[in-house]
């Protein structure tokens, strides 16, 4: 994807809470994505990567293992459609997985 280069390297993923508005804010992600030159993750059957969790997270196993299929999935770039609640969960969460960008190499 993209054209050689950093944007090569990058593979987006989506996370959105569950509720109309938010869904409505990602549904068009992947064509975003791939205007810009982005890679779009995917899940088993070839549709864009979209993992949905609750938009006040209370189970926090629900949260991490929504990340965990993006990160399996070789996802380096979050476009979150969620909330202040959401993202607090998901950033809590990020850092309970250790997810951090792979440091950079020597060229």
């Amino acid at each position: 994807a993209g054209g050689g280069g950093c944007l090569a390297s990058l593979r987006v993923g989506f996370i959105q809470a569950d509720t109309l508005f938010a869904k409505s804010q990602c549904a068009n992600g992947e064509a975003l994505g791939a205007k810009h030159g982005f890679e779009v993750a995917r899940d088993g059957a070839g549709v864009a990567l979209i993992v949905t969790i609750p938009k006040a997270p209370t189970d926090t196993n629900e949260v991490d293992d929504a990340l965990r299929q993006l990160r399996d999935a070789g996802v380096n770039v979050l476009v979150g459609c969620t909330y202040l609640s959401t993202t607090k969960a998901i950033i809590a969460a990020l850092e309970r997985l250790h997810w951090a960008p792979p440091p950079k190499t020597a060229e």
